[in-house]
């Protein structure tokens, strides 16, 4: 109906209803307080949404440098800790087999009589062999038995006997300062100290701990 006032038609009163969707804030102190809460729910909806979406990217960032430190740390322990050989020959049977994967540290407090090591020569050859002798130890072959300062070598990793082989060795072998004499447990298979003379520590790649191969596991 209309609404007449001193004989004219009176406008219509504002009453204007919110409506969150068109945007229409109405002008009453109610709707203004509707409005208000209105508007506050948005905006908590956005910060949640922003939270959210921050929380999001920091635990990727978390994530992604967590990987990157585990990358570098391992880049640096296979690099001057621990490293690995596939073994090549059946120099070293019956210890080691041919395709055995061996492990092996680089941080070594010295060389032991006995220790099995991984080499590289200055060929750029690589090779495992076992240590028998070390600086200022000498080394003689007789009977198929090698000796070192007049002892018969002492182990059960032996297989074979120990001749003398073509090369520029001659016996007895004093042993070099700072170098090590080798030889391979399969002493008929094996190229090693009898041939090229005892290597330098600074050939040593490193020390064997552990082999994996078709017999499982072995510790040295």
């Amino acid at each position: 109906c209309k609404l007449f006032m001193n004989g004219k038609i009176a406008p219509p009163k504002r009453d204007l209803r919110f409506c969150p969707e068109a945007g229409i804030l109405n002008s009453t102190p109610m709707g203004r307080e509707k409005s208000m809460k209105a508007r506050g729910a948005i905006m908590n909806d956005k910060a949640k949404s922003a939270k959210r979406y921050s929380g999001w990217r920091w635990k990727w960032l978390r994530e992604g440098r967590r990987f990157v430190l585990l990358v570098a740390a391992a880049v640096l322990v296979f690099r001057f800790v621990i490293g690995f050989s596939v073994v090549d020959g059946v120099s070293m049977s019956p210890t080691l087999q041919n395709g055995d994967v061996v492990i092996y540290t680089r941080i070594n407090p010295a060389v032991r009589r006995g220790d099995v090591l991984s080499l590289k020569l200055t060929s750029g050859e690589y090779y495992v062999k076992r240590a028998v002798a070390l600086a200022g130890d000498v080394v003689d072959l007789a009977d198929g038995v090698l000796y070192v300062n007049g002892q018969p070598e002492a182990g059960n990793y032996v297989h074979g006997q120990t001749f003398p082989e073509d090369g520029s060795v001659t016996y007895p072998y004093t042993v070099d300062e700072n170098c090590v004499f080798v030889v391979g447990d399969n002493r008929g298979e094996s190229i090693d100290s009898r041939f090229f003379g005892a290597v330098k520590l600074s050939q040593v790649r490193g020390v064997l701990r552990l082999s994996v191969g078709s017999g499982g596991f072995q510790g040295f």
